[in-house]
């Protein structure tokens, strides 16, 4: 045994997640979890297409420069 206790179980013996200490604070902490997932989709969903421009502005503007064709 380790000096400082046993060592833990995983899954946790208890159903309660560790640290929750009011009734409903794992459910209110898995619903802000799905919500800041749900809005971190949907900002890659918008910024995809403006990347993809980007990245096209900053190859336009280096293969003139490098003088290698169809960058």
């Amino acid at each position: 045994m380790p000096i400082w206790g046993p060592e833990p179980t995983w899954p946790p013996a208890s159903p309660v997640w560790p640290g929750s200490r009011r009734e409903g604070e794992l459910t209110e902490g898995m619903r802000l979890f799905g919500a800041v997932d749900r809005m971190l989709q949907a900002e890659q969903r918008l910024l995809a297409p403006v990347d993809e421009q980007v990245r096209r502005d900053e190859l336009a503007a280096i293969a003139p420069a490098s003088g290698l064709p169809g960058l």
